[in-house]
């Protein structure tokens, strides 16, 4: 089970998908007759991302989830898991499944911040994009406060010159002005020219 588990991840970083399916398919079907948790769940993961290298999302999702549940069955505290749950929304907001994808994105979330820091730059970035994803799903209200709460933890590191605060604050600014609450544009916006100016961004910049 472990030379075919590495072989097939091999394969698959060779482009040679079709022999890393067989190998993976013949690791899985080994690792669940030895019954070894964290290795059925590794391989499930790999057949996951694989899937998704090849955008056949439907056949990743299922992956992911049954890793997911995989994991969940035998340690919910595997460190794994909330990696599992990212990959299974980023999926699933490939497949249209808006809600389902912040439902995962929220549960990855809730572990995060149940066994990290406040500040935790893994927490910043899912909350960044959790507010992408709300956005996308016209809810600007849950965008606007994952985006505050990104900006608050990235500022909490000390850098004042920050590319993500930036970009994030560019983002608020605009709903802010579609809402025709012009001073918080103006403001962040103010906020943001000034970040991109200290990183040596132009005029001529888009």
């Amino acid at each position: 089970g472990d030379a075919l588990h590495m072989e097939g991840f091999v394969r698959s970083k060779m482009g040679d998908y079709d022999r890393a399916l067989m190998l993976l398919w013949d690791a899985l079907r080994i690792r669940k007759i030895a019954s070894e948790p964290l290795k059925i769940s590794a391989t499930l993961r790999l057949l996951a991302d694989l899937h998704f290298s090849k955008e056949e999302n439907m056949h990743a999702a299922l992956f992911y989830e049954e890793c997911a549940r995989h994991l969940k069955e035998h340690d919910m505290k595997d460190p794994h898991l909330p990696l599992v749950l990212i990959d299974l929304a980023r999926t699933k907001d490939r497949l249209g499944d808006y809600g389902e994808s912040m439902n995962f994105f929220e549960e990855a979330l809730s572990i995060y911040e149940h066994s990290l820091d406040y500040d935790d730059d893994r927490i910043a970035s899912l909350q960044y994009e959790m507010g992408v994803l709300a956005f996308q799903m016209g809810d600007r209200d849950r965008g606007e406060e994952c985006f505050r709460q990104f900006i608050k933890i990235r500022k909490s590191k000390g850098s004042n010159m920050d590319e993500g605060v930036a970009n994030a604050l560019f983002v608020l600014g605009s709903l802010h002005w579609a809402t025709k609450k012009k001073d918080l544009a103006h403001e962040s916006w103010v906020e943001a020219l000034e970040i991109f100016e200290g990183l040596g961004r132009t005029a001529e910049d888009p």
